[in-house]
């Protein structure tokens, strides 16, 4: 009796019919094995490893010098080009020429005395020096207020006085200024003095601004009248 459900007609599948039947006297066909690189190809690349390493690590010092050029290089030249500037300095030369005044000497150092009277002009010419090994622009000549006022500035040339504007001068040239000064109300009796050796100079080196009072070399002095004197 045949169970319900089954034709007898269909035969029951051999495991060993799924497996593909090998023909007697062949050779048997091994299993391909995992993806392994060939033994050529892998010693190549054993051997260009430390060349690859050493090109990785040269690109990376590349991109390291070049961000330094980028961002640290142009701070430390800008940091470097104040620090000379912050050292630069100008010096005042000899005394040329001025309006009516009197010269006095003591101790090695020489006064030239105007009077001290605000209804008159007085003119001081100097030497402004350039020592250093750069080029400077002077851009202005001043004074604290007190004492007196510069109310013009003028180039001295060979060719004669110019209007003064922001000029340069030359590593070891010199520039000759001429200055009229107007002093204030005197502050004291007959025979009241005063003085100053600095005038405040704003010039322009290694295109930074500085601003530096000058050392005159002689005394720029004032004194009211007075038969005592």
């Amino acid at each position: 009796m045949t169970p319900t459900g089954t034709d007898p007609n269909l035969r029951h599948a051999d495991p060993s019919d799924a497996a593909p039947k090998q023909a007697a006297g062949a050779t048997p066909v091994a299993a391909p094995p995992d993806a392994v690189a060939p033994p050529a190809v892998a010693g190549a690349a054993r051997r260009f490893q430390p060349l690859l390493i050493a090109l990785a690590a040269a690109l990376f010092a590349v991109a390291i010098v070049g961000v330094w050029q980028v961002v640290a290089a142009p701070r430390q030249a800008e940091a470097a080009r104040h620090r000379l500037a912050d050292g630069y300095h100008l010096v005042a030369g000899g005394y040329f020429s001025g309006s009516e005044h009197e010269e006095h000497r003591a101790g090695g150092v020489t006064e030239v005395r105007f009077r001290w009277d605000e209804s008159v002009l007085h003119t001081f010419a100097f030497s402004l020096d350039n020592p250093g090994g750069h080029p400077v622009v002077v851009e202005e000549v001043s004074r604290d207020p007190g004492m007196f006022r510069i109310v013009d500035v003028e180039v001295s040339t060979p060719g004669g006085r110019r209007p003064f504007q922001p000029v340069e001068i030359a590593p070891g040239r010199h520039l000759v200024l001429v200055l009229t000064l107007r002093t204030e109300a005197p502050s004291g009796g007959p025979c009241a003095r005063a003085w100053t050796e600095t005038l405040l100079v704003r010039y322009t080196v290694l295109g930074v601004s500085r601003s530096e009072p000058v050392q005159t070399r002689q005394v720029i002095g004032f004194q009211v009248p007075g038969e005592s004197c």
